[in-house]
């Protein structure tokens, strides 16, 4: 079989590839949109929900399906997620999370394995190059088998691997499994995720975690060194070296091979833990006991470290502007490269596509407030947020800094327009070049005073999108 130098990112592309993937989505961050770029995906989703909703949907009706986002973009997706876990899948659907466990470009640090405990299902979580290939050959046809979508979760460790040479191995020739045909796709009961048939998919998702957790008791490897010290690994932890003259247990899955892992235990003096996150931590401290007592975690790196932080010193003329007329009210905005720049404009900004109904709450206590938001976030929050606005009658002024894409990733088009969005949703809408500073000083002198809902949008010079994860 032929070989090839993987990285991180075309270990997954590429063995996703061989394994018939047919359907990609994605909405970008932290390397989920490399992957995604690799696999040919050249259109985001308008945000994560709705990616892994399409992704779903393309599952069901029979095609090899892959959605990719960051750990934060599951928040959003989970209930979809969630549900599908009780639905089950027709062809295979791969659900790709990555991790920035060292907050490298994400408001804080989580853990996605912490949803696993909602409803189980299976995830994998490779420890090197190689077996993210392996993994994500096998996916789509254990999806299939399992009725399952499988989730691989890959850590800000796993990024930092270096290149391997991979012995690859195309399986697009493999036949889907389990596959449905039109007639018993739309039968009800299946896909249909109601109260009216809680019952049976309660006990239909209880059996396919038993038969997951069958499957996953034999995945794990141990090295045997003749050692009664012992280092147990989760998935890509770090890059110190493991010691030459111990035993090492390596697991990669959940459900964990629990009764493995703890006759592992048990046969050592001395263990040590480590894994890039807490969740293996936690899972492990309940079902210890007194074994607890020789069992060391090892300590998490500090995190939010690894990039240094500067404050956004680009469009500073227009920066001063927005600060010197709306320097009066709470300016809420979200998180985009311009949320910490120079003047301090925005004074809250809790999360992606969140900024205008944070501001429409703000109003109705103060009486006005604005929303400072990019194309990208603004249109990841929906354009139904505009009809809450107006419903709700706030005085709510937008300001939309349109570059036309989601410069922060890459410079991914947008996933909607802009144009379509603010259609008869204000009583002005004014569309500025940045450039014109004269009069765009003049309109926000006017935009402050105005009531009701209003929205100002500047266009944006082109700049060179950053290449960051």
């Amino acid at each position: 079989m032929p070989y090839k130098e993987l990285t991180p990112v075309s270990a997954l592309a590429e063995g996703l590839k061989d394994a018939g993937v047919e359907c990609v989505y994605n909405f970008p961050g932290f390397h989920s949109h490399e992957i995604a770029e690799q696999l040919g995906c050249t259109q985001i989703s308008i945000n994560e929900r709705v990616a892994y909703s399409e992704a779903f949907g393309a599952a069901v009706a029979g095609a090899r399906s892959v959605v990719t986002m960051k750990t934060v973009g599951l928040n959003i997706a989970l209930d979809a997620f969630l549900h599908s876990l009780i639905a089950g899948v027709n062809a295979g659907l791969v659900l790709v999370v990555t991790d920035d466990t060292h907050v490298v470009g994400s408001q804080e640090y989580q853990d996605s394995r912490h949803f696993f405990e909602i409803s189980g299902g299976l995830w994998y979580e490779p420890s090197s190059i190689e077996q993210a290939y392996l993994m994500s050959t096998r996916a789509f046809a254990v999806s299939e088998r399992l009725d399952i979508p499988v989730v691989i979760r890959l850590s800000g460790n796993y990024f930092h691997l270096k290149p391997e040479t991979v012995e690859v191995c195309p399986t697009k020739h493999f036949k889907k499994q389990n596959l449905q045909d039109l007639e018993e796709i739309i039968t009800p009961g299946k896909y249909v995720i109601h109260p009216y048939y809680f019952k049976k998919q309660e006990k239909r998702l209880r059996l396919k975690n038993g038969a997951i957790r069958e499957y996953t008791a034999g995945l794990y490897e141990i090295k045997e060194a003749g050692s009664k010290k012992a280092l147990i690994s989760f998935g890509t932890t770090s890059q110190s070296p493991i010691d030459v003259d111990c035993d090492v247990m390596k697991v990669f899955t959940l459900p964990l091979p629990r009764d493995a892992i703890l006759k592992f235990i048990k046969e050592h003096d001395e263990i040590t833990v480590r894994e890039d996150g807490d969740f293996f931590k936690k899972v492990l401290l309940r079902i210890l006991g007194e074994e607890e007592l020789k069992v060391r975690f090892e300590p998490q790196p500090n995190r939010g470290v690894a990039v240094k932080f500067t404050r956004w010193n680009k469009h500073v003329e227009l920066f001063k502007l927005l600060n010197k007329y709306l320097k009066d009210s709470i300016v809420v905005s979200e998180i985009n490269q311009s949320t910490v720049e120079t003047t301090d404009t925005a004074k809250v900004a809790l999360a992606l596509g969140v900024a205008v109904s944070t501001a429409i709450g703000v109003s109705e206590v103060l009486g006005k407030s604005y929303a400072i938001v990019g194309d990208t976030s603004f249109l990841h929050e929906g354009r139904g947020i505009l009809e809450e606005a107006r419903r709700r009658k706030v005085n709510l002024g937008i300001i939309i800094l349109d570059n036309q894409m989601s410069w922060c990733t890459g410079g991914q088009v947008a996933a909607d327009s802009v144009d379509l969005a603010i259609a008869g949703y204000s009583n002005v809408t004014v569309d500025l070049c940045l450039e014109d500073i004269d009069n765009l000083a003049k309109w926000l002198d006017s935009f402050r005073k105005l009531k009701g809902l209003n929205i100002l949008r500047i266009r944006l010079p082109y700049l060179e999108p950053i290449i960051r994860s």
